[in-house]
């Protein structure tokens, strides 16, 4: 006869703090620290949220702020908040309304933003859609199938919020307010204030006359 086993769930109402381990459901309300590598089903989390292990999740979903200090891998990732890594985060799916922050590289299939992100690594997407909010968001290269930048959000001052980037390659790539050293793709077009060193592109090319480039190349 076959044992039948449960796993476990995590609960931390007010503050507390919890071993790694297998379980089925961790959730948070309050201050929650998870010590130890961690692999679970779901994390629901309202407050703050400390992880100092390896995280594999299905479902990740947090209200406020989270700092994860190891890897993470998951399913599908909403953030309603500030989530902040310290290395590599991969998955299939993340929504950020709030922001995204990373000391390593971040790999999704889909990724949609609205408000900042500030990445260290490789974002390396699918499909990558943001809309700018907060202060100036920050990534050092991204790589993917369609992109897709826009800045309709104005921040506290007034003054249209901005992506600043080394290097940009996809396939379809649409940019607003974005300062840029490469962009390389098959269809690439520039919106309103792009300020672009070098553009490469394939198929097609098209640039708002607010967009400044100094070079574009077609190969």
């Amino acid at each position: 006869m076959t044992a039948i086993t449960h796993k476990r769930n995590i609960r931390i109402f007010g503050e507390g703090t919890s071993t790694g381990g297998i379980y089925n459901k961790v959730s948070i309300h309050g201050q929650g620290h998870i010590r130890g590598d961690l692999q679970c089903e779901t994390i629901k989390i309202f407050g703050d949220f400390k992880m100092t292990g390896k995280a594999t999740v299905d479902k990740f979903k947090m209200f406020g702020n989270s700092k994860v200090y190891d890897e993470i891998k998951g399913r599908n990732f909403k953030v309603f908040g500030n989530l902040e890594l310290k290395k590599k985060m991969s998955g299939d799916a993340c929504l950020v309304r709030g922001w995204l922050s990373s000391k390593d590289s971040v790999e999704l299939d889909t990724l949609s933003v609205k408000g900042g992100l500030d990445i260290e690594g490789l974002l390396n997407v699918g499909k990558l859609t943001v809309t700018l909010g907060h202060s100036t968001s920050r990534i050092k290269e991204i790589g993917g199938e369609t992109i897709q930048i826009k800045g309709k959000w104005l921040n506290f001052f007034g003054g249209k919020n901005r992506l600043i980037v080394e290097s940009i390659e996809g396939n379809n790539i649409y940019l607003e307010h974005t300062t840029a050293k490469v962009v390389r793709g098959n269809n690439v077009t520039l919106g309103p204030d792009c300020e672009i060193e070098l553009v490469e592109y394939q198929a097609s090319y098209k640039s708002h006359k607010t967009a400044n480039t100094q070079k574009v190349k077609r190969h």
